[in-house]
């Protein structure tokens, strides 16, 4: 009778530790960093993007430089303001 395992060890499947459970996490945290990273970016260019056409648009808005995440809020305000 063989005892010895046949198996190469090319072919066996890793097995899941804590370690390599930890670091896919740690990668996977990593990713959304990034992935945050980028869509600030991009918010903030959406921004200045929307800010100009605002100011382009109408001589009303470009007094509106200091909301900070309630573009919409303070648009709404001075429309508001104009129609009465």
């Amino acid at each position: 009778m063989n005892n010895q395992n046949t198996d190469s060890p090319t072919t066996t499947k890793p097995i899941r530790t804590l370690v390599s459970a930890y670091s896919a996490l740690n990668q996977d945290v990593a990713q959304l960093k990034e992935m945050f990273a980028e869509f600030k970016k991009d918010a903030e260019f959406n921004r200045a993007c929307l800010m100009s056409l605002i100011e382009q648009l109408s001589p009303v808005f470009p007094t509106l430089h200091t909301f900070d995440n309630e573009i919409f809020l303070g648009v709404r305000k001075e429309i508001v303001a104009v129609k009465l």
